[in-house]
């Protein structure tokens, strides 16, 4: 039988995904390895077992912007190895009304107002974090900053025509400033404003603020730090121990949940092909 693994972020996407898998497949969280480092992992397993299949999947978080494509989730990535959710994140499918009412009993006209309410309570934090994110991702990598010049192979056994000292030392001072220019540029206080208020613009528009909108753009971990008074108000305890009856009530409900979340049959679907 071949060997099939979802590499997924943490225990809590393990717990939930693990009663939807197809047959053959298991999923594996990470077990401290992050998102970032899922690819490079699920790359390896793949070259170590060429005759099994593995891939991952990761929130989308603020690393990227939602898929302007109207299609559900999952969505591949560019490197062919894993998926990403078209939600913000796991806890986003928590959220969702229809599941919440169920696992619950909470009237759920109540809920969708205090889950809209807490989208505009923080979308000003969102819009933040959006900012922060999308600098994050215009920033050079580290590996860009290469130990050689960009002229140089060191695979062909090539070496600098000039090896004294002063050169190479100003070779090494030029190269990291130029690397600290690039990072410079990238974090001017004049574009991460204009990060942010485009984000404000998007979420402070009447007509954004919907379920749909905040459970795709906004953290589901902030949105559920939103809903505290709601929660105290409604005896639902904490956010995390709403969060462990709902997921508690996914576990066991592993049908109800397909029927209401058309992104985790999809997934189903990716993993039957």
């Amino acid at each position: 039988m071949t060997d099939k693994k979802l590499f997924v972020e943490g225990e809590l996407d393990g717990n939930l995904l693990n009663p939807i898998m197809v047959s053959g497949w298991t999923v594996e969280h990470s077990g401290g390895v992050g998102k970032y480092e899922l690819p490079q992992k699920t790359k390896w397993h793949n070259i170590a077992s060429p005759h099994a299949k593995h891939i991952y999947l990761r929130d989308r978080d603020f690393d990227f912007e939602p898929d302007p494509l109207p299609d559900v989730g999952p969505f591949e990535m560019k490197d062919k190895f894993g998926y990403y959710w078209k939600r913000h994140e796991i806890e986003n499918y928590i959220l969702e009304p229809s599941i919440v009412e169920k696992a619950t009993e909470v009237n759920i006209g109540d809920y969708q107002n205090a889950l809209l309410e807490s989208g505009r309570k923080i979308r000003y934090y969102q819009a933040a974090r959006w900012a922060v994110g999308l600098t994050r991702i215009e920033l050079p990598r580290s590996y860009d900053l290469r130990t050689h010049p960009t002229e140089i192979d060191p695979s062909k056994f090539a070496l600098p025509v000039a090896l004294d000292s002063d050169s190479n030392k100003d070779w090494a001072c030029k190269k990291c400033q130029e690397f600290g220019t690039n990072i410079g540029a990238c974090l001017n206080r004049t574009l991460i404003c204009e990060k942010f208020d485009k984000k404000t613009a998007l979420f402070s528009d009447k007509s954004f603020i919907s379920i749909e909108n905040i459970l795709i753009w906004f953290s589901g971990k902030d949105l559920l730090a939103g809903l505290k008074e709601w929660l105290d108000k409604n005896k639902q305890g904490t956010p995390k121990e709403l969060l462990n009856k709902i997921r508690d009530w996914m576990i066991f409900h592993n049908d109800q949940v397909l029927e209401i979340l058309p992104e985790w049959k999809r997934l189903q679907d990716i993993l039957k092909t």
